[in-house]
């Protein structure tokens, strides 16, 4: 007897190694992650979102690590490396003015967006989402000002919490209402968010005009991000 069970046995093991050669194995990539967001103004239609390495003292670093282009809506979604500190690129696409006086929305001003016209914004390995627009940005530049060798992140870190402070909800990670039709759904934040960019959209038509610009341009809203 014990003569016949051992090649029963044998024979089902091989049977149940070939039965499992064909399975599918499950894998998770640990190398990389999704991160999504908006690129708004109001919100920006066909800009090119990039995003690229940031060493410590906040050096874009060369090549772009992955590339999309936002939807009508100015989302976007983006697969890149994991535990790594990102700078978030947009580069032009267009916008409806949200200070347009115009009451009919359809018939607003669009504004083009040249392709370097940029926002940008500092991705951080705690978040998987990310606004980009000139608040996000300013608070990059202010950043960028500031540090001092090596100490970027954490400087970063500082003025993060001081937005924080000031805007009542972290400008990074919440996404913007628009500012001409916010979504029925969208949260307080948000909607106070879409009540901001349009705040600033008011200053910024206001400076054209004081310049005899015909409509606003990027060189304008880069001068009230400095």
């Amino acid at each position: 007897m014990d003569g016949l069970r051992r090649p029963l046995i044998l024979a089902l093991a091989v049977t149940l190694v070939a039965c499992g050669a064909d399975s599918p194995v499950e894998t998770r990539d640990t190398d990389h992650r999704t991160v999504y967001g908006t690129a708004s103004k109001g919100p920006l239609s066909g800009s090119v979102i990039r995003a690229y390495g940031v060493d410590d003292r906040g050096v874009q670093l060369q090549p772009a690590l992955a590339e999309t282009v936002t939807d009508s809506f100015g989302a976007w979604s983006l697969e890149v490396p994991a535990g790594m500190p990102l700078l978030i690129e947009s580069s032009g696409g267009v916008y409806v003015d949200e200070a347009d006086p115009e009451p009919d929305p359809a018939a607003r001003r669009h504004v083009q967006l040249g392709p370097a016209d940029h926002f940008m914004a500092l991705l951080p390995t705690d978040s998987d989402s990310v606004a980009l627009n000139l608040y996000t940005d300013a608070l990059l530049r202010k950043t960028l000002a500031e540090t001092q060798g090596e100490n970027f992140l954490d400087v970063f870190a500082q003025n993060r919490s001081f937005f924080m402070a000031a805007f009542g909800f972290d400008i990074l990670t919440v996404q913007p209402a628009d500012p001409i039709a916010p979504a029925s759904l969208s949260s307080i934040q948000e909607r106070q968010y879409a009540m901001a960019l349009g705040g600033a959209a008011n200053i910024v038509n206001a400076l054209a005009v004081a310049n005899q610009l015909v409509q606003p341009n990027f060189a304008v809203l880069a001068a009230l991000m400095q």
